[in-house]
């Protein structure tokens, strides 16, 4: 299975990953001397252009310093609420 494989099933099968948590799966479902960073990186770059895979980026307050990624299949769409009540799509 390719790194590219690997994440769009991983993330399918799981309807969406933290970063940190679909390196690991990815990492688990492919032959060890196929996987590098740099590789994960662009695959997952290229399938975000592609619109295959849906990438959310948030801030905690806590760790203003890190943007986290969480990952989802194609065709997700978000809705969320803001601080003053008002339900954003």
């Amino acid at each position: 299975m390719t790194i590219r494989d690997a994440i769009l099933v991983m993330v399918e099968a799981n309807q969406g990953l933290k970063g940190v948590d679909l390196v690991v799966k990815v990492m688990s479902h492919i032959e060890p001397h196929l996987f590098n960073h740099k590789s994960f990186d662009l695959e997952i770059d290229k399938l975000i252009s592609e619109g295959k895979v849906v990438e959310m980026e948030y801030i905690l307050k806590k760790a203003p310093y890190a943007v986290k990624s969480i990952y989802f299949p194609e065709g997700t769409s978000f809705r969320y609420e803001s601080s003053n009540g008002e339900e954003k799509v």
